[in-house]
């Protein structure tokens, strides 16, 4: 068991490796996210991997992105707000606002996404500092600069689709500054807990855009989420060879959500 929590977990997530575990706890003051190792809980059992902060009064939801790196979490304060973090780098990369309504869930999707590069340690040369290189694998983007992921989020009337990506930093305007905590980049920083900063001008900084919720009901919550691959391809006009043939990239893909009939 792991025993690394001091309040009551609200939340829990399963890394696409099947040992990490990321699980959230309540409590003001006291929400905060460990991602642990459950190989390790029994000789470990409140060793952490990362401790994330960013939420005030508790976690509602948790999800780990397709490739692992990232941790997109639903908190419970007024503004039913949205984090997304580097666990490995312990790094708080965009805060948003859900909805003004309550929010249940949040959720990568593991279908739609462009992810980061992979990275290995570089050869020390001149330098004794260790450095790394970006090996992107088959899916990845080139850069980090070009990643792009996509999250759903559902609750109380409504469905809403959300697109994590870099874009330039522009500092508001003073007349801007009033809405400025509602803007996608209110959150936002670079570096670890000690050495968070806001960002300069032209620096690139992760953005979390969503768009008018969809789906909208009177009569309807929507309490859960979960995403399923029908794995049926896509028939595609190959005008070479004159005949149809099947996508071998583009398939059908289902989002299954669970209703609370009022």
């Amino acid at each position: 068991f792991y025993l690394g929590h001091t309040k009551e977990v609200t939340a829990m997530a399963l890394h696409p490796n099947m040992a990490v575990v990321a699980s959230g706890q309540c409590g003001r003051d006291a929400a905060v996210i460990n991602v642990w190792d459950s190989t390790r809980a029994k000789t470990e059992p409140t060793h952490a991997l990362a401790k994330l902060e960013g939420h005030s009064v508790n976690i509602r939801s948790v999800s780990f992105s397709h490739d692992g790196k990232l941790v997109a979490s639903l908190g419970g304060d007024l503004y039913n707000t949205i984090c997304v973090h580097d666990w490995q780098d312990r790094t708080l990369l965009v805060k948003a606002r859900g909805h003004s309504s309550k929010v249940w869930t949040v959720a990568f999707n593991p279908f739609q996404a462009y992810g980061m590069p992979d990275k290995v340690k570089a050869q020390p040369r001149l330098s004794k500092r260790q450095k790394w290189e970006t090996r992107p694998q088959p899916g990845q983007a080139l850069r980090d600069e070009d990643a792009c992921y996509t999250l759903v989020s559902c609750g109380v009337q409504h469905i809403k689709f959300w697109t994590l990506t870099q874009v330039e930093y522009s500092p508001p305007s003073t007349v801007a500054k009033v809405h400025y905590e509602e803007s996608a980049f209110y959150g936002s920083c670079f570096g670890g807990p000690n050495r968070m900063r806001q960002p300069t001008p032209h620096e690139k900084v992760w953005k979390l855009e969503g768009n008018p919720p969809l789906m909208k009901s009177e009569a309807q919550d929507f309490t859960c989420l979960a995403f399923t691959n029908d794995n049926i391809p896509l028939q595609v006009y190959d005008e070479a060879t004159d005949s149809v043939a099947d996508s071998p990239t583009v398939r059908h893909l289902h989002i299954c959500i669970a209703i609370n009939l009022i």
